[in-house]
Parts: structure tokens; C-alpha cells; sequence
């Protein structure tokens, strides 16, 4: 499923979606670190709701806002609270915050290939048309469509390979990505573009759990010059 909205996580953690979209929802945050982030912040935010002034009705019909901690217990005998959340809602929340990681190191930033140049780099003739569609779908940052139109070409052109391997590895694919990037000769490749395959290959085994062959490429990405470089010292220690 696509990531959660500001709204489906604010009604996740007060249970108030229905409970096929809290399964679907809950489960989709328990993979996804960027979702349970976002819950988490939702959540954080509820306890300092709760936490501050609350309303309270009187015997009489008024009502006023009250700090929590300048009412005494006794007094919810004279004055009824209004719960920010149902009973069950609050159940749910907590339920949800039971197993959800609380230390999980901060989500990797994407990275996107640069597509200004790319084009000048095809050795191709064929498919250019084509090859111009992928790369605006890559650019907009839809990297399920940049794979399904560069994977339609016919050729063995290393950047268009490049190109796909990278919006493989953005749409969930690290396993086809990193096939396809481990395939490439990069000596076909200008040296930036050389790097950024290797980055390639260090995304795909991160995310296939290969931490011992990601962090060495890592450190040896991170000890070079320029942009990937950069991105390696970024990326937060595994």
C-alpha cells in the first residue's frame, strides 16, 4: 500500500479507522519506517493533548477548560470529563504503541539519480522517445512507472540499465535491481556515473539485509569525493 496520510495515521492511533484499514494500516507501518515515524509523531502529539487543558462540564451545564494536573481526583465526582478519545480508541492506540519500535535508527533519505545529462550518455539510437518518457516519470519521482517504461526497451545500453536499476531499487525491487546493476560493466560508465551505480548496489544489498557486504561498500563510498560520497556519509550507520 501507498504511504499513510497525516489523516489515516491521526486515525490510527485514535482508533478510528474501521478494523480492515487498522490491519491494513498497522501492517503496512510495522515495514515501513518512514509510517511509523509519522505515527509516532501522532501519537506524541496525543499525549500532549491529553496532557494540557481538558474540558470540564459542571453540575450546572457550564463548562470550562481545565489543566489536567490542577484537578484533584475527588473532583471527578462533582465534574464529569470529556475523554479526547473513547475508551476503545485509547485501548487501540496502546495496543498499537506495544510492539511498535521506539529506537529505530531514523529512515535512509531516497536518492535520485540526476536526469539533466542522461540522455547525452545514451549510446543507443533506438527508443530514445521512450527512453525520455522513463526518464520524466523518473524525475517526478514515480519510480514504479520509470521502471515498467525503461524495462520496455530492447537494448543493453548501460545508462538506461542504470536508470532502471536505480528505479527498481526505489519501488521495492532490490532483488531484480540488484542483478541488473551488478550486470553493468562499469567501465562503460564516465566515472560520477560509475559511483552512482555502486550506490546502486549499496541500496540493494542494505535492503535486502546484506549489512556486512553494505556497510563495506558504504565506508568505501564514504571515503571518496563528491555527491555520492556524501549520500554515504549520510546514510545512518548500520
Amino acid at each position: 500500500m501507498d504511504h499513510l496520510s497525516d489523516d489515516t495515521a491521526l486515525d490510527l492511533v485514535h482508533g478510528l479507522l474501521s478494523p480492515e484499514a487498522a490491519a491494513d494500516a498497522t501492517a503496512h507501518v510495522r515495514e515501513c519506517r518512514a509510517c511509523a515515524e509519522l505515527v509516532r509523531a501522532q501519537d506524541r502529539t496525543r499525549e500532549r493533548l491529553r496532557a494540557g487543558p481538558q474540558p470540564m462540564v459542571h453540575d450546572d451545564g457550564r463548562w470550562s477548560m481545565e489543566a489536567r494536573r490542577t484537578v484533584p481526583a475527588v473532583s471527578r465526582v462533582a465534574g464529569r470529563r470529556i475523554a479526547w478519545i473513547p475508551a476503545l480508541a485509547a485501548a487501540a492506540a496502546l495496543a498499537l504503541f506495544v510492539w511498535l519500535p521506539r529506537d529505530e535508527p531514523p529512515a535512509a533519505a531516497p536518492r535520485w539519480l540526476p536526469v539533466e545529462d542522461a540522455v547525452g550518455l545514451r549510446s543507443a539510437e533506438r527508443g530514445e522517445e521512450t527512453m525520455a518518457r522513463g526518464l520524466a516519470a523518473y524525475a517526478d519521482r514515480d519510480a514504479a512507472a520509470a521502471a515498467r517504461i525503461l524495462e520496455s526497451i530492447a537494448d543493453d545500453d548501460p545508462v538506461r540499465r542504470l536508470y532502471l536499476a536505480s528505479a527498481l531499487s526505489l519501488s521495492g525491487g532490490p532483488e531484480e535491481a540488484l542483478r541488473l546493476v551488478e550486470s553493468l560493466d562499469g567501465e562503460r560508465l564516465p566515472p560520477p556515473w560509475r559511483d552512482r551505480a555502486l550506490w546502486i548496489r549499496y541500496v540493494c544489498l542494505r535492503d535486502l539485509g546484506r549489512a556486512g557486504e553494505s556497510r563495506a561498500l558504504r565506508e568505501r563510498l564514504a571515503a571518496g569525493a563528491g555527491e555520492v560520497a556524501g549520500w554515504a556519509r549520510d546514510e545512518p550507520r548500520n
